[in-house]
């Protein structure tokens, strides 16, 4: 009798399974005991990994922030005799002219806001600040005696005051500590961080000058190695993930230049010192919905009270305000426009999770993720109900011809 007489393809098929599923088990087994080790170890991995694309995805954000305005100067460079019969001349300067742009802008916001700093430090002394700190302090110190002392007047416990008290100074001096250690950490990695700046811009020139070809190739690539249904639903999801994205990011960011603009200027003219970097502060605020104008009301409140300025509290607060509901009813919709269209509450628990997982960029994109999946959780639900709709109208169909 031959051996391939006795061969029975599915007793073979399940012992070559039952072997790879007794030798997966032992790898799990024996890496269970080194857990420690693999953990450590793809923890670096991980670091590394970031370190490299860092630069890349850095350069990646910048090219898809700039792309629409370099969109903008080709068109116009095209219709110039001199590039009109160069084809990648035109793309060329219009990305030279965005990142000059772009270059000549952030180096007077850095000139205006270094300026400003230096001029007022020179217009406040040390011995001024030391003196409002400790008056403030002095002050906190004296309401506290105050409400302890009435709360043992009123024969109530004031161990519970004290509780909330001491743990919001040990929650304000880790915040300070945590602010001073990512000082330190920048000013010593600034090698690092001009490194990575230099690379970002490089892939960003790349991204911005072969964008068209690298999304044809990976189009072509995805084509051949996905069927037709799972190819239409991810371009589904880059065409709404792209339109989500795009309209809010750069509508955000066009907002916070906008509000740290205002906010500058109104508060210069009220005479509250320190009004552009309160400004600067107001605008990155508000590129996360609802933090804006918490950052714009206390840093106003913090720096009068660092700098004596308490008659300048109530005019800049108030100045703040009226900017603030300028923004929140005119400017910010109008950029905005339909790109986000999110129930408020989606917001706030898209916010709650982003800072939960990124921190500050985490809270940053938490909204377009947010908008992006109620996105597609909508298109599923609708073609949920499509089918139920023709499921019902076939089965009534099928009873009218009974």
């Amino acid at each position: 009798m031959k051996l391939k007489d006795n061969y029975n393809p599915k007793y073979t098929q399940l012992s070559v399974y039952v072997i790879i599923t007794c030798i997966i088990i032992y790898i799990l087994s024996r890496a269970a005991d080194h857990i420690d080790i693999i953990l450590k170890s793809l923890g670096y991995g991980l670091t590394w990994l970031g370190v490299i694309l860092r630069p890349l995805i850095i350069g990646f954000a910048l090219a898809y922030l700039f792309d629409p305005l370099a969109d903008f100067f080709e068109s116009r460079l095209k219709k110039v005799k001199l590039f009109a019969k160069k084809e990648r001349r035109p793309r060329i300067v219009s990305i030279l002219i965005v990142f000059v742009l772009a270059i000549v802008l952030f180096s007077i916001l850095t000139y205006i806001m270094i300026y400003t700093m230096t001029h007022q430090l020179k217009s406040v002394t040390f011995d001024e600040i030391v003196n409002a700190v400790n008056d403030f302090a002095r002050s906190l110190t004296g309401a506290y005696r105050n409400i302890t002392n009435g709360l043992k007047e009123l024969n109530i416990e004031s161990a519970e005051v004290e509780d909330v008290v001491q743990e919001l100074a040990e929650g304000f001096g880790n915040i300070l500590r945590g602010v001073g250690r990512n000082i330190l950490g920048a000013a010593s990695n600034i090698t690092g961080i001009f490194a990575n700046a230099i690379f970002a811009i490089i892939f960003a020139v790349y991204f911005l000058l072969d964008g068209k070809q690298i999304m044809s190739y990976w189009n072509r690539v995805f084509t051949a190695i996905l069927n037709k249904r799972i190819y239409g639903a991810l371009r589904q999801l880059v065409k709404d993930a792209d339109i989500v994205f795009s309209g809010y990011i750069r509508g955000q960011l066009v907002d916070a230049l906008i509000m740290a603009l205002l906010v500058s200027v109104g508060l210069t003219i009220a005479n509250v010192k320190f009004a552009v970097l309160i400004g600067i502060c107001s605008g990155i605020g508000n590129l996360i919905p609802y933090v804006g104008p918490v950052v714009g009301y206390g840093s106003t409140i913090i720096f009068c009270l660092l700098t004596g300025d308490f008659t300048r509290i109530i005019p800049g607060v108030l100045i703040v305000f009226i900017i603030q509901t300028l923004d929140g009813n005119l400017i910010n919709p109008k950029l905005l426009s339909n790109s986000i269209n999110i129930h408020p509450l989606l917001v706030i628990v898209s916010l709650i999770f982003g800072s939960k997982i990124g921190g500050f960029l985490g809270m940053l994109l938490a909204v377009p993720v947010g908008a992006l999946v109620k996105i597609v959780f909508d298109r599923l639900v609708d073609k949920l109900l499509e089918k139920k709709k023709q499921k019902a109208f076939n089965e009534e169909k099928e009873e009218k011809e009974k």
